[in-house]
């Protein structure tokens, strides 16, 4: 049985969405996919917000990941 994070094309809410923002081919932000093409950003010191899920942020996507549960 699979445990753990599945990799998935099309995010659905609670989905984590990893990506590469800046000159960097390495991850190194990550949001939570809240439905609607929203996603909640958190940064350190700052509070957190909703953002658009757009051309913006899908043209830096690394990946989309969905929690599939843990093994017993």
């Amino acid at each position: 049985e699979a445990y753990g994070w599945k990799r998935v094309n099309k995010p659905e809410k609670f989905d984590v969405i990893t990506m590469s923002l800046g000159s960097t081919n390495v991850t190194n932000h990550c949001a939570l996919y809240v439905d609607n093409d929203k996603i909640l950003q958190t940064m350190i010191d700052r509070q957190s917000w909703l953002a658009p899920y757009g051309r913006y942020y899908k043209t830096y996507t690394i990946g989309i990941f969905r929690w599939i549960g843990m093994s017993n």
